[in-house]
C-alpha cells in the first residue's frame, strides 16, 4: 500500500508537469490567444478526459508507467464522457450541463471505489 501511495504521488507530480507542458505547447501553437484562454482550454480537456480516465486506469491496471496510464486513461475518459453525454443529449439534458456533471460523478465514484478497495 505504501508503494502504491508513493506511485500515486509521483504520478500527481507528472500530471501537473504534463499540464504545464501541454499549456506551453498550446501557447506556442496558438500564440495569438491569451494565456487565460489556453489554460482554460487545457483545464477543460484535463477535467473532461484525463482525470476520470486516469482514475479509472488506477482501478483497472496495476502496473503502468505514467505515460501509458495518461494515454490509456485519456482515451478511457473520452469514452466515459463522450458516449453518455451523447445519450443524455438525446434524453434532453443539454451538453452544457453534462460536461460538468459527468466528470464530477466519475471522479467521486472512482475515488470512492479506490478508497474502499484499498481498505480490503
Amino acid at each position: 500500500m505504501e508503494r502504491k501511495i508513493k506511485g500515486i504521488k509521483k504520478d500527481i507530480l507528472y500530471f501537473i508537469l504534463s499540464f504545464i507542458i501541454f499549456s506551453i505547447i498550446l501557447e506556442i501553437v496558438f500564440y495569438k490567444e491569451s494565456l487565460i484562454s489556453i489554460i482554460r482550454t487545457v483545464l477543460s480537456l484535463y477535467w473532461l478526459f484525463a482525470i476520470p480516465g486516469i482514475l479509472l486506469s488506477y482501478l483497472i491496471f496495476d502496473k503502468l508507467e505514467f505515460v501509458e496510464r495518461f494515454v490509456i486513461g485519456t482515451l478511457l475518459g473520452a469514452i466515459l464522457t463522450g458516449i453518455p453525454a451523447y445519450y443524455l443529449g438525446l434524453l434532453g439534458i443539454p451538453i452544457q450541463r453534462s460536461i460538468f456533471i459527468l466528470p464530477a460523478v466519475y471522479i467521486i465514484i472512482f475515488l470512492g471505489l479506490m478508497f474502499f478497495l484499498e481498505k480490503k
